[in-house]
C-alpha cells in the first residue's frame, strides 16, 4: 500500500498596493520552492489485522496517518496559496485524507481558509483545514490573506478503506496520488 505525493513549483510576483512599498524589481528567475518531507509514503504489506480502525467513516481502516513538513520558500514577501490536485481515491474504493495544520508564515502562526481561484477568501479561517482536490486554499492572518517569503505547515496524510476492501484473498495492491501545487 502506497500513498505517492507529488509536489509542483510555480513562479509568482508580489502584488503591493502602496506604491511607496514597491519591493526591488524582480530578477528574471523569481521562482518559489515548494517542498515536503517524504514525497512517497510506502505502507508495505499489510494484513487487515494489522490496520487500525479508521476516525472518519463507519466500517473502515487505515494503514496509518503519517505527518509531512510541508515548506515553501519565495525570494519575495507575496501571498501563497496551495491547490490539492488529484482525486484522493485509495484502491478502488478507498480514500486518502490530506490535512494542513501548524501553518507558519515567517516563522509566526496563521491560519489557514479556503480562497477562490482569483484569490478572494471563501471559508472562515481555522488552525487546520481538510483538503479537498481542486481547492486552494491560502495563509491568512487578521481575515486577510498573510504575505512574506516563508510558508510551513504539517501535512497530515491518512488512507482510508472499506473494511471489506482490506479483506482480500489474494495481494493487492492500493495507491494514492496527489498533487500540492503553489498557484499565484
Amino acid at each position: 500500500m502506497g500513498v505517492l505525493l507529488s509536489q509542483a513549483v510555480c513562479a509568482t510576483s508580489p502584488v503591493v498596493s502602496d506604491p511607496s512599498l514597491q519591493p526591488p524589481t524582480l530578477p528574471m528567475d523569481s521562482s518559489c520552492n515548494l517542498s515536503v518531507g517524504n514525497s512517497v509514503i510506502d505502507y508495505g504489506s499489510q494484513s487487515r489485522w494489522q490496520m487500525q480502525s479508521a476516525t472518519t467513516g463507519v466500517n473502515t481502516v487505515t494503514p496509518g496517518k503519517r505527518i509531512l513538513m510541508l515548506n515553501v520558500v519565495c525570494p519575495y514577501t507575496q501571498t501563497m496559496r496551495l491547490a490539492l490536485r488529484g482525486d484522493l481515491r485509495y484502491g478502488e474504493r478507498g480514500s486518502t485524507v490530506a490535512r494542513l495544520f501548524d501553518v507558519q508564515m515567517d516563522g509566526h502562526s496563521v491560519q489557514v481558509a479556503n480562497t477562490t481561484p482569483s484569490g478572494i477568501i471563501t471559508g472562515t479561517p481555522t488552525d487546520a483545514q481538510v483538503l479537498q482536490a481542486g481547492q486552494t486554499v491560502a495563509a491568512v492572518l487578521n481575515g486577510q490573506l498573510a504575505k512574506g517569503k516563508a510558508l510551513s505547515a504539517r501535512l497530515e496524510i491518512e488512507p482510508t478503506l472499506p473494511e471489506a476492501e482490506a479483506r482480500v484473498s489474494a495481494r493487492k495492491m492500493n495507491e494514492s496520488t496527489l498533487t500540492l501545487e503553489l498557484v499565484k
